[in-house]
């Protein structure tokens, strides 16, 4: 049976369609590069089981769970590395995709959560060289070489980093960033925004997991801020004077570690919504 029996609209391979026999993980580049393809295009579909003349003889249970998990784990290690593939987007450089995918084949087990502290170290050497060379005006013509060096083991990306400390070292670097074009002055906010907003969303969580520590009164007078009353307010409801209110308040922001009562406020209107 041909594959265009099962699916007429498929003629023959081509930017949409590929065939693969099997997903071979000891050569995860050859069709790991490909997903990678579909995931920064317009997407496509890979046939598993077909043959390159489009003859499907399909492949057998076992297969099919270990073609899973090969697939599960490119997936999941693509959300490790989403900020390397975004860079490698926008700068339009694909030479490393190979690199990247042999790299994250090398564990059987990634979860998304986590990534192996050997991976987090090449990927943010790898965005450190592709950010600095491109940033600083270094040649890339040697990307493909520097590749193929990684891959064949010959060098490790700290080596790479080193040779070119004459060219991408941190004051260069600074200097070339007062003159940084939009694009890459775009993608470098990007990521920064992004790095800002996660370190605040961290921040809360951590100040929200503290309110347990709050006693009694403590977590009644953050509740009515939460629900928008202010001192005054608080005072008359409570039956307490608007000193004591505002100490309670001062109490208040140093076990959540708000640097100011607008901080407070805002905390206070998140964890009110969210809880009650």
């Amino acid at each position: 049976m041909r594959i265009n029996d099962l699916y007429p609209e498929v003629i023959t391979e081509d930017i949409n369609y590929e065939y693969k026999t099997l997903l071979n993980p000891e050569k995860p580049v050859k069709w790991a590069k490909t997903l990678v393809g579909y995931a920064n295009g317009n997407g496509g579909i890979m046939f598993i089981g077909v043959s390159n003349n489009g003859e499907a003889f399909g492949i057998d249970l076992e297969e099919i769970d270990k073609t899973i998990d090969h697939l599960q784990k490119t997936k999941d290690c693509e959300k490790q590395g989403i900020q390397l593939f975004h860079i490698f987007d926008v700068l339009d450089i694909s030479t490393f995709h190979a690199y990247v995918l042999k790299l994250l084949s090398k564990h059987d087990e990634i979860d998304e959560d986590y990534i192996p502290d050997d991976i987090a170290l090449e990927l943010r050497n790898l965005e450190k060289i592709i950010i600095r060379y491109v940033v600083c005006g270094s040649s890339t013509k040697n990307f493909n070489k520097n590749c193929a060096d990684l891959l064949s083991e010959k060098v490790t990306t700290a080596e790479l980093i080193e040779e070119r400390q004459s060219e991408i070292n941190d004051d260069i670097f600074k200097q070339k960033l007062r003159c940084i074009s939009n694009k890459y002055a775009t993608l470098l906010l990007f990521w920064m925004e992004l790095k800002r907003r996660e370190e605040d969303k961290n921040a809360a969580e951590k100040s929200f997991d503290t309110i347990s520590g709050l006693s009694d009164r403590q977590l009644q007078i953050f509740t009515l801020i939460g629900k928008g009353l202010g001192t005054v307010e608080i005072a008359s409801k409570l039956n307490l004077s608007i000193k004591t209110i505002d100490t309670h308040k001062e109490n208040i922001k140093a076990k959540l570690h708000c640097a100011s009562s607008a901080e407070l406020r805002q905390m206070a209107i998140e964890w009110t919504s969210n809880n009650l």
